[in-house]
């Protein structure tokens, strides 16, 4: 994996792209290698949190069009493969068991705002920027942003990201909800960190059937199929080793202490 780096350790895996050139554009090569690494965290069975963060001034600036216009020859053969590499990393990245943050160091757009909305938390420094930046180059969407985008900051604010020339600060990007916190630039993967230390120390089985339930809500459940799908999954904690430690825990009045088992018996996707 040349264009990404990835780290496990403590039950976190920090996956970083590292093409600050390209402001970690995301390249066919750049691609891959998300894929490879992301193939090493559903191996690891121990993780409880994955971190993604960029190098340099940017989290990504999305395609990078400087290698598409270089495949003038076969430009729809190029597009589509890039497009469906792109759109199924990203949806690899949302269903993931374990919960997935976004540290965002820097310029968010295009393609970067669906890896930035395609994981469940996110953090951004405070110079950081958003921008879809379809319409300057005479694109529509992609990346997943139009399923994602409008079910996080409504179809409003979503026609204006989308339609328009809007960028966004960080500050922004909080009241719109498109991230949970904004921090001071070098503090951007410390805070991550930390909430990822706070994972590591809660129960998988509960988190993934959360991120599972969650997942269920958001493709079009009815309330009465979100119910069974509740009911199946606290009686399947309840009954569990990590249900039985928590209800012991509050009945004792003491910290829970969870086994990191890993999520749902293994299985690492919704």
């Amino acid at each position: 994996m040349q264009h990404v780096e990835l780290s496990l350790a403590g039950g976190v895996a920090i996956l970083r792209l590292n093409v600050p050139r390209s402001l970690n554009a995301l390249s066919l090569t750049v691609l891959h290698d998300m894929a490879g690494a992301l193939d090493r965290v559903e191996m690891e069975a121990d993780l409880a949190a994955l971190i993604i963060t960029g190098t340099g001034e940017a989290f990504s600036a999305g395609a990078d069009l400087r290698e598409l216009q270089g495949h003038q020859a076969d430009l729809r053969g190029y597009a589509t493969e890039l497009a469906s590499l792109a759109h199924h990393t990203l949806a690899r990245i949302s269903r993931l068991l374990l919960p997935s943050i976004a540290a965002v160091n820097g310029v968010v757009a295009g393609g970067g705002l669906g890896l930035l909305l395609a994981c469940d938390l996110a953090v951004a420094a405070e110079h950081s920027r958003f921008l879809a930046g379809y319409q300057n180059v005479g694109l529509t969407p992609d990346a997943g942003t139009t399923y994602w985008l409008p079910r996080l900051v409504g179809i409003r604010r979503a026609n204006e990201l989308l339609l328009t020339h809007r960028t966004l600060t960080g500050e922004e990007a909080l009241r719109w909800g498109l991230v949970n916190a904004v921090v001071p630039d070098e503090c951007v993967l410390p805070c991550a960190e930390r909430w990822a230390a706070d994972l590591v120390a809660g129960p998988r089985l509960a988190q993934a059937g959360t991120k599972r339930l969650l997942g269920l809500a958001r493709h079009g459940n009815t309330l009465s199929d979100q119910m069974a799908a509740e009911q199946t999954a606290v009686i399947h904690c309840l009954t569990s080793e990590e249900g039985a430690e928590g209800i012991e825990a509050f009945v004792s009045h003491r910290p829970p202490m969870f086994t990191p088992l890993g999520p749902c018996s293994g299985q690492r996707k919704t």
